[in-house]
Formats: structure tokens, C-alpha cells, sequence
């Protein structure tokens, strides 16, 4: 079976959101009945966002590549009293840690209960932005969805 080729205008993928959010649909395969289950699961996942947020730092944590990316920041969220620390004695109490998993938690919500629209798209962008590498020097939406995990994931 043949896939017909569909032509996509890369330029438009850095100067549109609505445009790369819709190839990066049809990329992975997800559609609007998937968006509706993934809506449709808000009131099963709900109850469950704080052990899966916890369980997504147990991992972050577990590794020590992914671990760095929260020491190295330590100074900016925990204070100068971290400046001693290592990364061994590095845990989850740390004030940054609980600011993240908030902010985790506030995400997967919004995922699971509102609209993938405007607004929804610019927060992906500004949450690409924020994790990944020179975001802020980047074309506007270059950093959807292009988070260090997500490359690595391809490599």
C-alpha cells in the first residue's frame, strides 16, 4: 500500500500555529475523535493527575541526565542555601520541584477539559519556548512541541 504524498509548506510551519499544530495531527495520526477521548477521560484521569505527576518526577529523578536539568536551576527557585547541594542529595521537598509539579498538574488538566484552540496552541508554544534550548531566539512557533525529550525521541 502506497501513501499518496502530501506537500506540506515548510515555510508556514514556523510562521503559523494553526498550521503546524494541524501537520503535527496528521504526523502522529491524531484526530478529532481522539481529542474527544482525551477529553473523555477528565473524570478518570482527574482524581489520578497528582500520583501521575509524581510518578513523572519519581522517573525525572531516577536518571541523572534528567535530574541535572533541575539542580542545574536550583539557585533561581530554591534559594542560596542550595548552593552546597549535590546532585545525589538533590530531592523532590525542593520549593522548584513543587512550583513544576503544579504547574504539571494545571497542564494535564487543561489538556483533558478544554478546547485545542487559539489559546491552547499559544500555551504549547510558550511552553515549548520555555524548554527548549534558545526558545526565546527561535521563529514564533518553531518551539511547538519541540522539547529536548521529544528530539531525543526521534534520535
Amino acid at each position: 500500500m502506497t501513501i499518496p504524498l502530501k506537500e506540506i509548506d515548510e515555510d508556514k510551519l514556523y510562521t503559523d500555529l494553526g498550521y503546524r499544530y494541524q501537520y503535527l495531527c496528521d504526523f502522529i495520526g491524531i484526530t478529532e475523535e481522539d481529542i474527544k477521548l482525551i477529553h473523555g477521560s477528565a473524570s478518570v484521569l482527574g482524581p489520578k493527575v497528582e500520583g501521575l505527576v509524581d510518578a513523572v518526577y519519581d522517573q525525572l529523578f531516577a536518571f541523572s541526565c534528567t535530574k541535572k536539568v533541575f539542580f542545574k536551576e536550583r539557585g533561581k527557585h530554591d534559594g542560596p542555601s542550595e548552593d552546597k547541594a549535590t546532585l545525589e542529595d538533590y530531592d523532590l521537598k525542593k520549593p522548584q520541584i513543587g512550583m513544576r509539579k503544579s504547574s504539571l498538574k494545571r497542564f494535564i488538566v487543561r489538556l483533558v477539559t478544554k478546547p485545542y484552540d487559539g489559546d491552547m496552541l499559544n500555551e504549547l508554544d510558550r511552553m515549548g519556548r520555555i524548554h527548549t534550548p534558545k526558545g526565546a531566539e527561535l521563529p514564533s512557533t518553531w518551539s511547538l512541541f519541540t522539547c529536548r525529550l521529544l528530539w531525543l525521541s526521534f534520535k
